[in-house]
């Protein structure tokens, strides 16, 4: 879905990715830094128009390749982001009893 970008706005204290479609915010995730090297994601929006489209997927996964490419350690206070780990972990065990 090329008419889809997230941008990742890195703060010192806090961060965000927005999702955006043309000139419009279609999708917010919120994080705070808690050291260096921990974040903690405590918020996720999809305004009420857009929700049931797996828009959040987005913004997930750009969290995802942040951490993992800046070897961070992420507390999920966000319930979607808590949930989505809990099932990327129950996939990755199932794949590994296959």
């Amino acid at each position: 879905m090329s008419d889809f970008v997230v941008s990742h706005d890195l703060g010192q204290k806090e961060g965000t990715f927005t999702l955006v479609r043309g000139d419009s915010e279609i999708g917010r995730l919120e994080y705070v830094w808690d050291d260096e090297k921990t974040i903690r994601a405590t918020h996720t929006y999809i305004p009420v128009e857009y929700r049931g489209q797996s828009l959040g997927d987005y913004l997930f996964d750009a969290l995802m390749v942040f951490v993992e490419e800046k070897d961070l350690k992420l507390i999920p206070e966000c319930p979607y982001i808590k949930l989505k780990l809990e099932r990327r972990k129950a996939s990755e065990k199932a794949g590994d009893e296959v």
